[in-house]
């Protein structure tokens, strides 16, 4: 047993490394794709208002004096309403201002009308 463990053990520690690495690389590739997007967008997007539809707040949140949340808005781009779902960082003391039906500035693709930022906020 123990003959077969001091054999297969290196090759499961490989794998597993192996595993993790491939798992950073996709996460790299998917924010650099996330990015880039937001980057056309902020070159061809459309300014509109949208209204916030469901708040969730982060339980554990990271970053001092601000505060971080899921955010799903709803907007009318080409005449069709569009429910998006996108993270927002925003000032402590701003707080008030985000709560279901109020107004925000976000700034949509041309091309698809799915894909937006905050205009005014840290959006991820």
């Amino acid at each position: 047993m123990m003959e077969f463990l001091s054999t297969v053990g290196p090759k499961f520690g490989w794998v597993i490394t192996g595993g993790v690495v491939l798992l950073f690389i996709y996460v790299g590739i998917t924010n650099w794709r996330s990015q880039t997007k937001d980057a056309q967008t902020k070159e061809n997007g459309t300014d509109l208002k949208a209204n916030i539809v469901d708040l969730k707040f982060d339980e554990h949140q990271g970053l001092n004096n601000h505060l971080t949340a899921a955010v799903t808005v709803k907007y009318i781009f080409r005449g069709e309403e569009v429910l998006a779902k996108r993270g927002i960082a925003f000032p402590f003391i701003e707080k008030e201002q985000f709560f279901p039906g109020a107004v925000v500035n976000i700034r949509v693709d041309n091309k698809t009308g799915k894909h937006f930022y905050f205009s005014d906020y840290k959006t991820y």
